[in-house]
């Protein structure tokens, strides 16, 4: 019975070193992904960094969703708010950096019920004879 308790109090020790271990782990990550687009680098720009075009993509359309947006949506600091009531999710995307053709970046936050998830994304946009990659 006290070779019980023992095992029972070792397996509970190494039970609370696994979930602070866990709940101390980095949790920053990176997502890479590339994409090769037959259309000239100036329009994917376009398409990309004026957040109005958004709505022709985007795949909240699908859901009961709204989008607001900021009164400019193609220079930095311009800004999209959305929301999915159908997946009690919303967010916000914002423009930080604009280089002319080439580079977006922005920033963006999306909440669901159960956390919040702030995010970085690059957009780097470079031209290979007729296609954008």
């Amino acid at each position: 019975m006290k070779l019980l308790k023992y095992l029972f109090l070792l397996i509970l020790i190494i039970l609370i070193g696994a979930a602070a271990y866990i709940a101390l782990l980095n949790d920053d990550f990176t997502i890479e992904k590339s994409a090769k687009l037959k259309a000239p680098q100036d329009l994917v720009f376009t398409q990309i960094s004026n957040l109005k075009n958004w709505q022709n993509w985007s795949t909240a359309k699908n859901y009961s969703s709204y989008l607001n947006y900021a009164e400019k949506t193609d220079q930095h600091n311009s800004s999209l708010d959305w929301g999915i009531s159908d997946l009690e999710s919303f967010g916000k995307i914002e423009n930080i950096a604009l280089k002319h053709y080439s580079q977006v970046e922005q920033k963006a936050y999306s909440k669901k019920n159960i956390g919040k998830i702030n995010y970085h994304i690059f957009w780097n946009l470079s031209k290979e004879e007729e296609n954008t990659s």
